[in-house]
């Protein structure tokens, strides 16, 4: 047996302490926002690279294969209680992911197979080879977005070789010079750890541009030097505490991560008990008689193990399927059923999004020299106001080109006043904001008479406004869609004045302990009795309150809102918390404390994530249905900051680990669920979240972009040819066109079909109706029933289609996949597999012939009806088995052209 090195022993003893307070630190950090703790990434750039090459540095001559087993067990044991922790704490079962630290175990694993057998010759012999493939290697994948395991595969594999290389190799440094160059390095990588890089590159994640790539090459190989020179200062006496930690480092390694997790949760959180935190799980986990134990635990499993790898491997087996099971019952969505997005779809939407804010980087950087330009804000999101019926923002300021514009950025220690050029009103007017809401706490930052000039302003550009008056209070009643629903605007306070004075210049909401809230309380309930009297089919209020960088609703939030809610609000968008907020919704009533900001430049506290909210109505009802959100995060880039929608972050190369850490916040906030995955939207429903059917029946510009509705918009008149399902016999008299041809205003529609016809029957009785429509276009569905009656065979189908089509002189011609038909269809419970068959078959010979010819396409419509009858059922969609209902089913097969 090979004696033990004790200044490796030493060495490693320094660097898993390290390994644990880089662990507890990151978790103080994590829950107390601390930008700043630069100790922190100081410890990051060298301490796993350095525990790495000693890993490679302490690989023997001849790895067995029982220290490998061992490795693999010891990674499976880590992953598997990370993923008890996670199910107990996130509610997520993420086993078959590598979890937390325990890629480094599985690594050692891996990168001693190399030295088995025949690879172990091969890496030996061309070891300075490897080391430079690996190296360049590990810098080119860190181009690449990858998984942070994947990327570190390949960047410690170049210190794992680094080590090795140098056990074979011994470089030989003056204790004297070995400790100058160990502190200028020490030095160096102090003023790394400084110079504003993320957490994450430290860590090891893919790096953003030119300089970082510099920086990482930089500290691979001064990682190398420092390794070669700590082999000459470290001493080789034992040293109290520091050789037991390094003697049992794997097991402290294996056994530490779960503490450090839970210190999040349970322990109070200075700096100093951080230190002593580690401290005392190092020494507990050192103990000689603990570590004996749980070594003869593993020794004996991997004996086990290798005796009876048969029984093992059925284990294991067993293993994966439980945790299939766990991971499929807890990880899988919720979707909106087809009904509810359909309901959702033809609803009437109401959008909104928190504070317009412009500090005064916000204003700086959008000046060009000559104008204000601040178009780009709204880059990303423009598309979705767009798509929205009617979405309001909060207009966070006065606007007056003739006062001074925003003064301080809110952490600077300026006394922080706001005004905005007016340009800015003219791009939220043009990003597709209806109206904004001007009651807010800063709308005397200018002065008294910079409300006038705002109001004027937002005149000019035509943007709708609420909130502020000129001496006289005026009511908003807005119409959406034939829906009217009262506006009503408040404002917690005005800094820098006395609230209630102001009163006709802006709605007041009174502390419930102030003298004039009884007073105040009447007055909004006089709002509420004005718009009840106006006959409004809803009321909605847009009230700035609430703590500031607080995700939940206050007393003071909860007591207005009751008022709200009893004198009959139905919809409370709620904003000045600057981060986003928790929601209420029941009863048909919605409650939201806060989207966060829109946009500013002030991102501490996490306010950079925020979310544009829309609310869904009933057209009937009237009744609130649903609520959906867009998750955004503020962005910087050539000018000042824009919101970005959470899954559109990588087109704008945001590191993956700021993502999810936003996601995970979101998750929590809105639905006490972190474990949610990344989406474009999230609908609400009772504390949980669902995502979209992805069968949604509601025109998107891609429509809009397809062959199809290029050809029936440059068409005069269109002809429809059919069976039943064009003729709508069955459904209502509903043709499955109905809905594409709503796209198309007095667009001329001629439907020569009738129920139960087949090729034949179109070719005898319809052919001179075909020949004197006029159409330009004809688009055909037929031959369904040739299938279901006859079994016609696909020759003779054809013929039938071409005599069809000679009828139509050289127009436009659209041929569609015959129509399936399922399982309640009676025509096809006999000889069904050869009838299916002949649906292929019909296919094949439509889209060959359609080929040949400029004037004729061919689409397979089945495809996405078969897909999506599959995700929602059959009976969502078809009657009996053939035809569609007349609501969804009708909208299905409309939309099944488009796509």
């Amino acid at each position: 047996m090979e004696k033990r090195k004790v200044n490796i022993d030493n060495l490693k003893g320094v660097l898993i302490f390290l390994v644990v307070l880089g662990h507890t630190l990151y978790s103080y950090i994590y829950v107390n926002n601390v930008t700043n703790l630069k100790i922190v990434n100081f410890i990051y750039i060298f301490h796993m690279p350095l525990f790495m090459m000693i890993s490679g540095y302490l690989t023997s001559k001849n790895v067995t294969k029982d220290k490998i087993i061992k490795l693999l067990l010891l990674f499976l044991f880590m992953n598997f209680s990370f993923t008890i922790y996670d199910y107990i704490y996130n509610n997520e079962f993420n086993f078959f992911l590598i979890n937390y630290s325990s890629w480094y175990v599985l690594l050692i694993a891996i990168y001693r197979l190399l030295f088995t057998n025949r690879i172990k010759r091969i890496v030996e012999n061309h070891i300075i080879l490897s080391i430079v493939i690996t190296f360049l290697f590990a810098i080119i994948i860190g181009f690449i977005d990858t998984e942070i395991t994947i990327l570190r595969l390949f960047e410690y594999l170049f210190f794992y070789l680094i080590g090795y290389i140098l056990r074979i190799k011994n470089i030989k440094v003056s204790k004297h010079i070995s400790i100058i160059l160990m502190f200028t390095i020490l030095i160096m990588y102090f003023v790394i750890s400084n110079i504003g890089l993320s957490l994450n590159f430290y860590m090891g994640y893919s790096y953003n541009n030119m300089f970082e790539i510099f920086i990482r090459i930089l500290t691979y190989l001064l990682n190398v030097i420092l390794f070669v020179l700590l082999l000459n200062i470290v001493t080789n006496k034992k040293v109290p505490l520091i050789t037991k930690f390094g003697k049992n480092s794997l097991y402290i390694y294996v056994f530490h991560r779960i503490p450090t997790l839970l210190f999040d949760y349970y322990m109070d959180k200075n700096l100093l008990f951080v230190l002593l935190f580690s401290l005392v799980i190092c020494l507990i986990l050192s103990f000689d008689f603990i570590c004996s134990f749980i070594d003869k635990i593993f020794k004996n499993i991997t004996s086990f193990t290798i005796k009876f790898y048969k029984t093992t491997i059925v284990l294991f087996i067993c293993l994966i399927l439980v945790s299939l099971n766990i991971y499929f019952c807890i990880g899988s969505e919720k979707v909106n059923s087809a009904l509810e997005q359909e309901k959702i779809d033809n609803s009437i939407s109401i959008g909104f999004v928190g504070d317009l804010i412009l500090l005064e980087d916000q204003v700086d950087d959008s000046y060009d020299g000559r104008n204000y330009d601040f178009s780009y804000m709204f880059k990303y999101m423009k598309k979705y106001f767009d798509e929205t019926d009617y979405t309001i923002g909060v207009f966070e300021g006065p606007s007056n080109d003739n006062k001074k514009y925003s003064f301080g950025n809110y952490d600077d220690n300026k006394e922080l006043l706001l005004n905005y050029p007016s340009s800015f009103i003219k791009s939220v007017k043009e990003s597709g904001i209806d109206l904004v809401t001007c009651s807010n706490n800063h709308i005397l930052d200018s002065d008294i008479e910079s409300v006038s000039e705002t109001i004027n302003n937002l005149d000019k550009y035509n943007l709708e406004h609420v909130g502020i008056y000129n001496d006289k209070k005026e009511y908003k009643i807005i119409n959406v869609k034939g829906l009217k629903i009262g506006v009503l605007s408040y404002t917690y306070g005005i800094n820098y004045h006395s609230n209630y004075e102001y009163k006709n210049i802006t709605n007041y909401l009174a502390d419930p302990n102030d003298k004039v809230f009884s007073i105040v309380k009447k007055n909004v309930e006089k709002d509420f009795k004005y718009m009840k009297n106006k006959n409004v089919d809803l009321i909605m209020v847009l009230p700035h309150y609430g703590t500031e960088f607080n995700y939940d609703f206050d007393s003071y939030q909860n007591t207005w809102n009751k008022i709200f809610l009893d004198n009959g609000a139905d919809i409370i968008f709620g904003d000045h918390s600057h981060v986003i907020g928790k929601v209420k919704q029941e009863n048909d009533k919605y409650v939201l404390s806060s989207p966060g900001n829109y946009v500013n430049s002030y991102i501490g506290h996490k306010s950079d994530l925020s979310m544009y909210v829309k609310v869904y109505i009933d057209k009937k009802t009237k009744k609130v249905i649903s609520s959906s959100y867009i998750p955004m995060l503020a962005v910087k880039k050539d000018k000042g900051y824009y919101p970005v929608p959470l899954y559109k972050l990588k087109e704008e190369k945001v590191n993956s680990k700021k993502i999810k850490d936003r996601l995970e916040l979101f998750g929590k906030t809105l639905f006490n669920n972190k474990n949610i995955k990344l989406h474009d939207e999230y609908y609400y429903d009772n504390k949980n979240y669902k995502i979209k059917n992805k069968f949604s029946l509601k025109k998107k510009i891609e429509d809009t972009e397809s062959l199809v509705y290029e050809q029936i918009e440059n068409s005069s008149k269109v002809c429809f040819i059919g069976d039943s399902i064009t003729d709508g016999a069955f459904n209502g008299n509903k043709p499955w066109y109905v809905e594409l041809m709503k796209n198309f205003n007095n667009k001329e529609v001629v439907n020569i079909s009738h129920h139960s016809y087949t090729t034949f029957d179109v070719i005898e009785k319809l052919s001179i109706k075909i020949k004197n429509s006029g159409c330009n276009l004809f688009i055909i569905n037929i031959g369904t029933n040739d299938i279901r009656y006859n079994e016609l065979n696909e020759k003779k189908y054809l013929e039938n289609m071409i005599k069809i089509m000679n009828d139509m002189d050289n127009n436009e011609i659209i041929l569609l996949s015959p129509w399936r038909t399922y399982s309640k269809d009676e025509k096809m419970s006999y000889n069904r597999k050869n009838k299916e068959k002949l649906y292929d078959k019909y296919d094949k010979v439509l889209e060959e012939y359609s080929k040949k010819y400029q004037n004729i396409i061919f689409i397979n419509t089945n495809k996405y009806i078969n897909s999506a009858i599959k995700y929602n059922g059959e009976d969502t969609y078809i009657l009996d088995g053939v035809h569609p209902n007349g609501d969804i089913g009708v909208r299905l097969y409309s939309f099944s052209v488009l796509r």
